[in-house]
């Protein structure tokens, strides 16, 4: 499993939508975890494309993850967030909406 660490710009993206990124001890900026890693990290949201929050939802032992039980597994589409660019604010606008849904109504 490829996450997100500390120092680059998807970082950045989920400290500015107001959100801690449960990876960001690790040393690099992108890093291969294995699923027992992940399971240990025990995230409360999951960031990902849909098909693998689907993956997410049904793999066996994975229902005691926080974020899994929650039923907080964030959709952010792969062409807003995958590089650096405009469209990095539509991103971080999906971010906040799906984070913190109190607050939708105060975006443009």
């Amino acid at each position: 499993l490829m996450v997100v660490g500390p120092n680059n710009f998807m970082n950045d993206l989920i400290q500015l939508a107001g959100a801690k990124n449960a990876a960001s001890a690790l040393q690099k900026p992108w890093s291969e975890i294995s699923p027992e890693q992940l399971v240990a990290i025990n995230p409360d949201i999951i960031i990902a494309s849909k098909s693998v929050h689907d993956r997410i939802a049904r793999r066996a032992g994975w229902s005691n993850i926080n974020a899994v039980r929650d039923h907080r597994l964030i959709e952010l589409p792969g062409d807003e967030a995958v590089r650096p660019g405009p469209r990095l604010l539509n991103a971080l606008e999906n971010l906040i909406r799906q984070i913190h849904p109190e607050l939708s109504s105060k975006l443009k």
